[in-house]
Order: C-alpha cells, then structure tokens, then sequence
C-alpha cells in the first residue's frame, strides 16, 4: 500500500485497517458474502474475514485484480466482467474450503505462509500435471478471453482460474501425506478427468436454482464432488495406491483396479451425457455413487 507508513503511524489506523479491509471484501465478493459464508459453515464472521484476506493474499489475488482493471477501455466490458467473475467463483470456494478445512482461530500470517508457497508452485506448472483433454478445456478458455483482446499472461491466468480453486486441496494432500507436489496435482486431476468429475461439475454449475433450498442443494453437491475427489487423491498418493501416484497411467490403474464401483459411477454418467437436460436429481444420484466410491476405497 503506498501510504503504509501514513497509516501505520495514524492514531485511527485500526478504524483506516478495518474501513479498507470491509471495502475490498464488499467490492470483491458482494454485500451477503459474509454472512453466506457464515451460514454455510458456522464459523463467526471474523472468521470469514480473516479466510478471505488469506485466500487473497495466498493466492496473489491483488496482482490479478490490478491488471484486469488496468484494461479498462482497452477491451470489452463483458469481457473484464467474465473474467472478474471467474475469480469471485475460485475465491469464493477457497474460501469456504479454508474455513472448514483450516482449523479453528484462523491466523492469516500463518496460514498464508502455509498454502502460499504451493498454490505458486502450482500455478507455474500446472499446465504439466493436466490430462491432454483438460489441457486442450484450457486452451479454449484461454482463447476465449485473447480473442476480444485481453493480453496473453491475463488470459491464461484468468482460464486456470477454475482449476487452481482446487490449490488449497493440493496444497493440503503434499503436505499432509509429504507428497511431491507434481504427482498429488497430476493424481488429482486424472482422478478428476477419468470419473468425468469435471463434466458433471459443469452440468451442475448450468442449472438455476428455483429457490433458496435448491441452491443450497448445488451448493453442497459442489462440495461433496471436490471433497471425494480430494479423498480418492489422498488414497492414491497413501498408503497402498503410493506407487500407483508415480504416472498417469499408475492413477488409472488404480482405479480401474475398483472396476465395480466406477463401472456404476461411469454407467450413471455415461447416461447422463445421452440425455439433453441434466437434472438436479440426477446429479444427486452421481454424488451418492462417487461417495459410496470414496468410503469404498478407504
């Protein structure tokens, strides 16, 4: 901040702080994140506070804002708009990820100096540790945003932006398992991309919900999905499935090794594609297969 000094030296600066802090958090995320938050995982709205300016700081949030705003008139609207979006849905479920995950009390300094180091290293390698099919998803995302204008670096940093909302999980299976980074990123993703858990997160992201119990409803199917991903990542990079962790075709074999339970999951989502309109029912049925899946494998 340039007038840091000014600040920290102000006989108000905790009231300066504290303003500052409520306007970043409003502009960026919305009036009701707060309490959203809050009711989604009982943790006090402090709480909340104290996960998103982590989130913000872990994930160098500022640095992306800064250089999509520095494009004002220099490319569409909408365009700048879609790409703010983007970064409100990744922080939003960091966010939520960090106050269920991250323990109690949370300290911003600590936890920061916790992620931070990984979500970097993800991020400048990610591109290595996706399937060919994710990659080529990413492409055309990234294309999407070059094509109106917007810089090359600005678009791919905005296109993986869907896929680093999975960083804290990452970050959290290498270090708790003391896993290499790569190979828990690169079992991640492959156990994402061979259940076609990226498919059915989208299909579950297009439908609008007709009050607020369903929206709640989409809102914890999301969850669920991300969380038994991150589970069956666990157990492939732990214990029994360690070696398997080491290539992309030692994750599938792992898998595949469990033909019983992903034939079901596969079958259902197989279906699932032949149809033209996925309902939210049909959705519930694939979460309750993959956790069936998830228990199985423990």
């Amino acid at each position: 901040h340039k007038y840091k000094t000014e600040i920290k030296n102000h006989k108000l600066k905790r009231e300066i702080i504290a303003t500052q802090v409520v306007n970043s958090l409003v502009n960026r995320m919305g009036s009701t994140f707060v309490a959203s938050r809050s009711a989604k995982t009982g943790k006090p709205a402090m709480e909340v506070i104290k996960a998103y300016l982590t989130i913000v700081e872990a994930y160098g949030l500022k640095e992306i804002w800064q250089r999509i705003e520095s494009l004002d008139g220099k490319v569409p609207a909408e365009v700048q708009l879609r790409a703010l979006h983007d970064i409100f849905l990744t922080t939003k479920r960091a966010v939520t990820w960090l106050l269920r995950f991250g323990g109690e009390r949370l300290n911003i300094s600590k936890a920061t100096e916790f992620y931070a180091p990984g979500v970097r290293a993800l991020k400048k390698s990610l591109v290595d540790y996706l399937p060919a099919s994710t990659r080529e998803v990413l492409k055309k995302s990234e294309s999407a945003f070059v094509t109106p204008g917007m810089p090359q670096d600005v678009a791919a940093d905005i296109a993986q932006m869907g896929l680093m909302s999975s960083a804290s999980d990452i970050v959290h299976i290498a270090k708790r398992t003391q896993g290499n980074m790569g190979q828990v990123a690169m079992a991640y993703f492959t156990v994402g991309e061979h259940l076609g858990l990226d498919w059915v997160r989208q299909q579950l992201l297009s439908i609008r919900p007709l009050n607020s119990w369903q929206a709640r409803v989409i809102g914890g199917l999301m969850d669920d999905f991300y969380m038994h991903q991150a589970t069956l990542t666990s157990i492939v990079v732990a214990g029994k499935g360690k070696k398997s962790a080491a290539s992309r075709a030692g994750v599938i074999a792992w898998l595949e090794a469990r033909a019983e339970t992903i034939g079901k999951l596969r079958l259902v989502i197989d279906e699932l594609r032949s149809i033209p309109k996925v309902e939210l029912d049909m959705l519930v049925l694939i979460g309750q297969r993959l956790g069936q899946m998830a228990r199985a494998a423990e």
